[in-house]
């Protein structure tokens, strides 16, 4: 990879590993379910008016639709009692979760070693809820659950949805369908959403901005226009310091404490995540 594909690369990680710690900061002035409403609110403006999906696709929309808005209501309210280091670390369970879901429905045999990295993911995101800081153990679980669905979302729902199809059309249409489910839970759960709105600082709105255009829609840009030009093995690297930038972030903005717990914690995680995808590439290399 040349220095300029190294920076796209490295700033779309950055960009996914800030995505909790941001959202802790928006959830400071805006109620979780109304945030989450509008995050998927800009990918839709931006989107829907250059893509028209075709009949075929409507099923496949609608149901990622209803994911993309269980993933939120999860993850958003998760992130009201959890740190967003420890929501960034605990989120990287999709690797094993997408890997288990492949077994069960699509009949990928996993290796002894992906196993193995399985199981250390799970005790590294188990040690992090048992850190001094982590007070709340079903906040972690909803954290997991939110990963769980946006792996079903993925490895189910998006496998189903006929090719071809734009994965930016998915993303604009699902998330203009998911915009009323989820303003409709918040407007069944949350009050006084005009005060809210109105007194809601710039700095919050900023925040919406950046977790809407940067985190949903330039990342996912940037990534495909590396994976177009670059061997997936060499951009799963690159993911491997996602976790570590979400802990970093928050000690540095947020003020999050650094327990060993936690360290200790990501560094088995993240462990988990390379033996998983590693041997995940080589079994595909070696059936091809």
């Amino acid at each position: 990879m040349n220095i300029k594909d190294i920076c796209i690369a490295s700033t779309a990680v950055f960009i996914w590993g800030s995505y909790s710690v941001a959202i802790k900061l928006g959830l400071e002035e805006l109620p979780p379910f109304l945030m989450s409403s509008f995050r998927v609110l800009l990918p839709a403006i931006f989107i829907v008016p250059f893509f028209r999906p075709s009949k075929k696709h409507l099923k496949g929309i609608l149901l990622l639709s209803v994911g993309m808005s269980v993933e939120a209501a999860l993850s958003f309210t998760g992130m009201q009692y959890i740190e967003g280091g420890c929501a960034t670390i605990i989120y990287q369970l999709v690797i094993p979760f997408c890997a288990l879901l492949a077994l069960l429905f699509f009949n990928d045999k996993l290796t002894l070693t992906q196993w193995l990295g399985m199981t250390i993911s799970f005790a590294g995101v188990v040690m992090i809820a048992g850190a001094p800081s982590v007070e709340h153990v079903w906040a972690v679980l909803l954290i997991a659950g939110a990963a769980f669905t946006w792996s079903v979302t993925n490895v189910v729902v998006i496998k189903k949805i006929p090719a071809p199809v734009s994965p930016l059309m998915l993303v604009g249409w699902s998330a203009l369908f998911s915009f009323p489910q989820l303003l409709l839970v918040s407007l069944l759960f949350e009050k006084n959403h005009i005060e809210i709105i109105e007194k809601a600082s710039l700095s919050a709105w900023a925040i919406v901005f950046y977790i809407s255009a940067a985190c949903f829609l330039v990342v996912q840009m940037l990534w495909y226009y590396l994976i177009r030009k670059h061997p997936i093995t060499k951009l799963v690297t690159f993911k491997f310091t996602e976790p570590v930038t979400g802990l970093v972030l928050g000690y540095f903005i947020l003020s999050e404490p650094l327990s060993w717990q936690k360290i200790v914690g990501c560094m088995l995680v993240i462990s988990g995540m390379i033996m998983i995808e590693l041997f995940t590439r080589k079994k595909k290399k070696s059936t091809t």
